[in-house]
């Protein structure tokens, strides 16, 4: 926290507070010298509480925590508080952000690359020629799959945000009935290996479903 022990030792409350350099109440986490006389003069339990102090041009990420204290008799004879440093943790997740961000650009550009070269072979062949068909059939599952892999390759993100809070779901009215069918689709040719029949069966009748119609089709295909 930037204090030395001679700082604080046997020294009251008030006094420590009175020394404005000291900075003690925020580099205690708290916002004000008020906050923290309020915490001694009602002594509580506390939920975990994080927060930072600047020190010598960096950032320490700090956890508090406040634990009554108790004789044997249960009566509250004062409060421990308990600080732990939380920078390095704070620091491996952001190069593991970091990381992942990196992942993702670096395979995104070269799977994009392909998309447009799918593209491009598909323009090239005339609608006339024999091979026509297959071609375009074949461009159109592979660029299937490309788009698949890139929605993968962007769930790397989505694993940071789940981690840091931010899940976001991008919710809209789906019918079901298309995506159990794009996901069988999928799997033709591992089928077609394995002897098995895949088949969907969706009740005509059903509404469209408010979901996030790209994290419901992970969910079916895996």
């Amino acid at each position: 926290l930037g204090f030395s022990p001679t700082q604080l030792i046997n020294q009251e409350i008030d006094t420590l507070l009175s020394e404005a350099e000291l900075r003690l109440a925020a580099r205690m986490g708290f916002a004000s010298g008020d906050d923290l006389q309020a915490l001694l003069a009602e002594p509580h339990s506390a939920e975990p509480f994080s927060y930072t102090v600047e020190e010598d041009d960096h950032t320490v990420y700090i956890q508090r925590r406040v634990i009554p204290v108790t004789n044997s008799a249960d009566k509250l004879v004062g409060l421990l508080l308990v600080f732990y440093d939380q920078t390095e943790e704070h620091e491996l997740v952001q190069a593991r952000d970091d990381l992942a961000s990196m992942i993702v650009h670096d395979l995104r550009s070269p799977l994009s690359s392909v998309n447009s070269g799918l593209t491009l072979l598909r323009d090239l062949v005339s609608e006339d020629d024999p091979l026509f068909p297959t071609i375009d059939s074949t461009a159109e599952t592979s660029q299937r799959a490309i788009r698949k892999l890139l929605n993968r390759v962007n769930s790397l993100l989505d694993v940071s945000r789940m981690d840091r809070g931010q899940w976001m779901l991008e919710v809209e009215p789906t019918d079901l009935a298309p995506m159990a069918e794009n996901v069988c689709r999928e799997f033709v040719p591992l089928a077609r290996e394995l002897e098995v029949v895949l088949r969907t069966e969706v009740n005509s009748g059903l509404p469209p479903l408010n979901i996030d119609p790209d994290k419901v089709e992970r969910v079916l295909l895996n």
